[in-house]
């Protein structure tokens, strides 16, 4: 049914998928809609105000705090670094460093001197629109995207996993590799 390695779905003609349809872009972002369930897309560089992370780990390429003149220049540095998932700007810093890049972070908190933002970011609404939020990535705490994590039953109506890095296992099994084995 699958390809263990790339977990991409095989002999997908036998599978016809459900239409999606594009709705109009608007500056809250771009709506991708199906029969059962609808995608807000919002757009990189959309900030959560007045927010900060606690624990963060710094991005692989800028592991000190950068100088940014504004959110959307640090939005900005963050999008040229693929370890970067988020980042934070503190606009009472400015001309000295005041945005930080985080690879992840534990859980965020209200700040008021702060702005936060995440490279992906976006909400999934149910067949009742805006008026049945299933999930929506401002609001999950969890800074650590490819933790496997789950949220106790019924205390969510819908959580987000991050496909990366992926888990399988080899051909092998869960030992220690053979010699010889590739």
């Amino acid at each position: 049914f699958e390809n263990r390695t790339t977990f991409a779905v095989v002999d997908r003609d036998a599978f016809p998928g459900i239409p999606i349809r594009t709705g109009p872009s608007t500056p809250d972002g771009t709506l991708l809609s199906t029969d059962y369930y609808s995608v807000l897309l919002r757009p990189a560089c959309s900030p959560l105000l007045a927010m900060d992370a606690v624990g963060p780990a710094h991005a692989q390429r800028y592991p000190e705090p950068q100088q940014a003149e504004d959110r959307a220049a640090c939005c900005e540095l963050c999008t040229g670094d693929p370890t970067c998932i988020a980042w934070v700007f503190a606009a009472e810093f400015v001309g000295s460093p005041n945005c930080w890049l985080l690879a992840s972070f534990e859980t965020t908190r209200f700040a008021p001197d702060r702005d936060m933002g995440f490279r992906v970011s976006f909400r999934v609404l149910g067949p009742g629109g805006e008026s049945e939020v299933l999930y929506d990535s401002h609001e999950d705490t969890n800074g650590r995207l490819n933790k496997l994590h789950w949220p106790a039953p019924l205390a969510a109506p819908a959580y987000a996993l991050t496909d990366f890095p992926r888990f399988f296992v080899p051909p092998w099994g869960p030992l220690p590799r053979p010699l010889g084995a590739s």
